[in-house]
């Protein structure tokens, strides 16, 4: 068992985005995203420079209302929350999903559980963050396994054993 002055298993992951020209300061729209997914690894993000906003659902509800299948999308969940007409119409279990927003600005940090489905945006100026990844205790990804795979709702259940 690691102590907490041992490094974190994994090297950190520096991310950054160089944001988008603003003449005369003009607010641009938002920076870039990445899509809705889960790590099957703790995650601790520390933003360095710029803002990101997270959007966070918990891994009891992912499976059911997020439309999660590893088969056909692997970590990841079609669902767009940038586009809710669309995704309502498509994904009518979404309307459950009860996310939540945190938004992060320099210097701050964030801790984000494995197996949490989570969708994070830039600001439209210089973003630069550190993510840490570290595998977890096998127990605790054992019974994560478990509970996702005890869903039954199809097409958004999790497929087990793979």
């Amino acid at each position: 068992r690691a102590s907490a002055r041992e490094p974190l298993t994994a090297s950190p992951y520096l991310y950054y985005y160089g944001g988008s020209p603003t003449p005369d300061d003009v607010v641009q729209g938002p920076g870039p995203a990445l899509y809705m997914h889960y790590d099957a690894a703790d995650n601790f993000i520390h933003l360095l420079d710029g803002v990101k906003d997270f959007w966070l659902y918990d891994p009891f509800q992912a499976a059911a209302v997020l439309y999660g299948s590893n088969p056909e999308h692997g970590n990841a969940s079609p669902v767009n929350i940038d586009d809710p007409n669309n995704t309502a119409r498509d994904f009518p279990l979404f309307k459950y999903a009860s996310g939540r927003r945190c938004k992060l600005s320099a210097g701050e940090a964030l801790y984000l559980p494995m197996y949490w489905f989570h969708r994070v945006r830039s600001g439209n100026g210089r973003t630069v963050s550190l993510a840490y990844f570290n595998k977890g205790e096998p127990e605790k990804k054992r019974f994560f396994q478990k509970i996702l795979c005890g869903y039954s709702i199809k097409p958004a259940a999790f497929e087990c054993g793979r």
